[in-house]
């Protein structure tokens, strides 16, 4: 018998790849992640090989929640959106535009003297990335809506930051997500006057759930079915025992990274499900195999295996 003596990694090697293919091949369905990345705010939508990052919390732990989320060999995100330029929610942007291929950046467009909204901007020069302000325009990628519904045009330099946060109503047919970054009640009341088309299945509350939003009638509009909380150890007294107290009575499920870790929702756009623990093995096989093809090149191993 003629045994060559590589053939059992070939064989190993082939098996693993093509495994790890079928088994993180995306469905049809849109899914969005909660990422458990201490005290901030870090959300992946994604449907097919289309991903939009709301956030990027403060620093690289970021990039844990993606490795678990995207598959290890796709290293483009299409949308990052960069509510404000907090530390706890753009700090880890950076990292994630070093890690992956960003297509378009958008953000609030006021005039901002942070550090990592610096890096970013540099980062973004670098990869040729397309930065907009959310006020120019809705946008419809892979069947899923955007709309910016605030900023409604560019803040002025004597606007508080959180007033100034991107508000961004994601839907996908009757499915919804509400992200809210830090805005406070004053900017609700104000979304709330406009009142047209705030009603969402999942709101994602804001300011880490501070006493200073989430207004009854915020609340009342947006109807939500699920309430995310991104949140982690913290002396702000985040979230709020009045935040909470008005979304239990409003018969809302509460979901927060501090005591629920990452979260996924899934929707084929009219029923949905949430797994906290549903991706366990498949975030560890996705750990391996992504060390695995950074140690090795794939490649040259398998173009030396067909020579032998």
């Amino acid at each position: 018998m003629d045994f060559k003596p590589y053939s059992l990694i070939y064989l190993f090697v082939t098996s693993t790849i093509l495994i790890s293919f079928i088994w993180f091949w995306p469905d049809k369905q849109v899914h969005l992640v909660s990422c458990d990345i201490g005290q901030g705010d870090a959300y992946l939508v994604s449907k097919g090989f289309t991903q939009i990052l709301v956030d990027g919390g403060k620093n690289e732990q970021i990039l844990n929640c993606l490795d678990q989320f995207i598959p290890y060999w796709d290293r483009q995100i299409e949308i990052v959106i960069a509510s404000h330029d907090d530390h706890d929610h753009v700090g880890g942007l950076t990292e994630v535009m070093k890690r992956y291929k960003v297509n378009n950046l958008i953000w609030n467009g006021k005039d901002s003297n942070s550090q990592d909204w610096d890096k970013i901007k540099l980062e973004a020069d670098q990869q040729g990335t397309k930065v907009r302000k959310a006020y120019e325009g809705n946008l419809l990628i892979n069947k899923l809506k955007l709309d910016f519904i605030w900023p409604q045009k560019q803040p002025s330099s004597n606007v508080e930051d959180n007033q100034a946060s991107i508000v961004t109503r994601f839907s996908y047919e009757d499915f919804s997500v509400m992200f809210t970054g830090d805005i406070d009640t004053l900017t609700e009341e104000k979304l709330v006057s406009g009142s047209v088309g705030l009603d969402s299945t999942v709101l994602k509350v804001s300011h880490h759930g501070s006493r200073y939003a989430t207004s009854d009638k915020w609340l009342e509009l947006v109807n939500p079915k699920i309430a995310l909380i991104g949140v982690g150890k913290n002396s702000y007294g985040h979230p709020s025992e009045d935040v909470l107290s008005k979304l239990n009575s409003a018969g809302v499920t509460i979901y927060r990274t501090d005591k629920d870790g990452s979260v996924e929702i899934s929707s084929d756009g009219v029923d949905w499900k949430l797994e906290q623990d549903g991706l366990c093995t498949s975030n560890t096989l996705s750990n391996l195999i992504y060390d695995f093809s950074n140690k090795f090149d794939i490649k040259n191993i398998m173009h030396l295996l067909s020579t032998i």
